[in-house]
């Protein structure tokens, strides 16, 4: 079975105050809303992850769990991956080769510039800076994810709230 992946990024956080670390940042209230939108439009769109795999920064783990509690994920099984606060698009395409096989629709939430270079290394299509709580949906031609490679991916879904 061919591999998808779901490349979402968190939705808006908050601008670091005084004090407070990037990695503790928190999601505006507009961006608990959009992450809600972005799990409610999965939902309606019959688009169910068999794992969801999150940055553990505060505002990628808190759009995952808000996307969860839509879809109907439960929120103990989110797979925390620290390492991707700080990935490069190397980094996130290793992660991304070793995932299990058992899985094959894969929710992966992180953070730009990497998330929107990964979508378009994986598809060779020009997407910009993608927006707060966007997601776009990747048939990964191949059946292993140690298969990954540039270019094998074509778009099957895209949600910007």
């Amino acid at each position: 079975m061919h591999k998808k992946i779901l490349v979402a990024r968190h939705a808006e956080a908050i601008w670091s105050s005084h004090g407070v670390k990037d990695f503790d940042r928190t999601l505006s209230t507009k961006g608990e809303n959009d992450a809600q939108k972005s799990g409610k439009s999965l939902f309606q769109n019959l688009i169910h992850p068999d794992v969801l795999v999150s940055s553990m920064a505060v505002r990628a783990l808190t759009t995952s769990e808000l996307i969860a509690q839509e879809i109907g994920y439960p929120l103990k099984n989110i797979v925390q991956q620290k390492e991707i606060y700080s990935a490069s698009l190397s980094q996130i395409f290793h992660l991304i080769a070793n995932f299990n096989n058992d899985w094959n629709k894969v929710l992966l939430v992180g953070h730009n510039p990497t998330f929107s270079n990964l979508v378009e290394k994986l598809t060779e299509q020009s997407y910009g800076n993608l927006p707060p709580a966007s997601i776009i949906g990747i048939n990964l031609h191949v059946d292993e994810w140690a298969a990954l490679s540039e270019g094998i991916g074509t778009v099957f879904y895209e949600d910007y709230p």
